[in-house]
This record gives C-alpha cells, structure tokens and sequence, in this order.
C-alpha cells in the first residue's frame, strides 16, 4: 500500500466539492455510510439509543469523522513502508461546516500526537440530510452478561472498555470506587476482540455483583461494492489475528 492515501466521504458530498482538487476526482478510498452503494458500516443510532436523545450535528459529525479516520487507517497495511510518516488527506461533508473549518488544525495536531501520521483535512457542506436511503439501522450491541442496569443518564463518568488490560484494570478501579460508569467500546470485525470484550464485560459483572453499563458501537467496511465505492479487500488492509 502507499504511504499517502486520499479519502473521500461520498455520503451527502455536493458534486462540485469532489472537484475542487484533481485528488478529490480519483481517491484512493471513497466510504459511503448510507444507501444502496454502502461499504463502511457507522450506525449513529446505536449511540442516540444509547444516549436515549437525538444526537446534535456537531457530534453526528464528529463519529463520521472518526470512522473516517479509521477507515482510513486499516487501509494501510501494517509491516510495509513503516519508516515512513503516512500522508493523509480527507474530503469529508459535514453539518456545521464552519465549526470544523475553524478546528482543522487542532484535529489534525491531535491525530499527529497519537499516530505521528500527517492527516489534512478538507471539510465541505453537506448536500440536503435525506436520511439513510430506507438503509435500517442496526440494534444497539447488547453486553451477552446481561442487559445494563439503570439509564446512562445516572452515570457520573464515561469510560474506555475495549477487551485490553489497560481498560480492563481501569474498570476495576472505578467500579472498587463505587462509582457509575458508562463503558464504551469500538466493536471491531475480529472475533478475539469481540470475545474479550464480551469477557471483561461478565467479569466485572461477576466480581461486582452489578450489571455494568456498556454500549459497543459497530464500525467497520462491509460489502463487496463495486469499485469506486470501494474499500480494501481484507487481504490488502491490516491484518487481525484469527482465534
């Protein structure tokens, strides 16, 4: 894979945006949440479901953002060209153009810190919201320990939960505290992650006597489509251990 990459969100994109760079007219990767051309699974509902409110534009934005990112990170493979910085660049529609404008700096030194990658980010208004196309929306990913206890509205903190010891050992401290968190996770398309999740989960369950508060969000590529919609095939993006 190239050490550059240039992305696309093609949902709600005005056609005159992907025009306004000769890059933006052939991707190298080009997502779509929604429709019948769909090959990034993102289901902002299960967040809203979660949350039990509608979910503001901005951070509506900022999950496709995210998934954006994330997409294009497994599109690079691991192991090749690691001596390198990755160069990426994103044309990506959003609701609060002008917020995200003003914030481009920021996000991109933000992301640099954590992968000490370059990222450029392009941000455009998105064309009328017409929802996803009669696309259904996944149900929220349900802990297998058992339904959560109480509404994330009585939590008093929001906390990673991702199937690691790090998170892990940092649940356990909360919980030891007697406070009331909501646990997050991305559930990923690996089943050894998704089992140790789903471990973690009946753990703290079991050792505290309580059913935790987890919401999982599915986000990931799903397909096959057609190719200018579309994303890598799993032999040519980051490898996942197998069980």
């Amino acid at each position: 894979m190239p050490t550059r990459l240039t992305v696309v969100v093609a949902t709600a994109l005005p056609p005159e945006a992907q025009g306004s760079r000769p890059e933006y007219e052939s991707p190298d990767l080009t997502l779509s949440f929604h429709g019948p051309g769909r090959n990034f699974m993102l289901e902002p509902a299960q967040v809203a479901e979660a949350l039990g409110c509608d979910l503001p534009p901005r951070l509506l934005d900022l999950l496709e953002i995210a998934a954006t990112v994330y997409a294009a990170d497994i599109a690079f493979r691991r192991a090749e060209n690691e001596a390198w910085v990755r160069a990426t660049r994103f044309l990506i529609p959003v609701r609060e153009v002008a917020l995200w404008q003003s914030l481009e700096p920021q996000l991109a030194e933000a992301l640099y810190v954590l992968a000490h990658d370059g990222f450029d980010f392009e941000f455009c208004a998105r064309t009328e919201d017409k929802g996803p196309d009669g696309h259904a929306m996944s149900p929220l990913i349900a802990c297998p320990c058992g339904p959560s206890t109480g509404k994330v509205s009585e939590a008093d903190c929001v906390s990673l939960l991702s199937g690691g010891i790090d998170s892990f050992a940092g649940a356990t401290m909360l919980l030891a505290a007697e406070r009331q968190p909501v646990f997050v996770a991305h559930r990923p398309q690996n089943p050894m992650i998704v089992a140790s999740q789903e471990h973690v989960c009946r753990s703290l369950t079991e050792a505290f006597g309580r059913a935790v508060r987890f919401v999982a969000v599915g986000c990931g590529p799903v397909g096959p489509h057609p190719r200018p919609l579309s994303v890598p095939e799993r032999g040519e993006r980051q490898p996942h251990p197998r069980p």
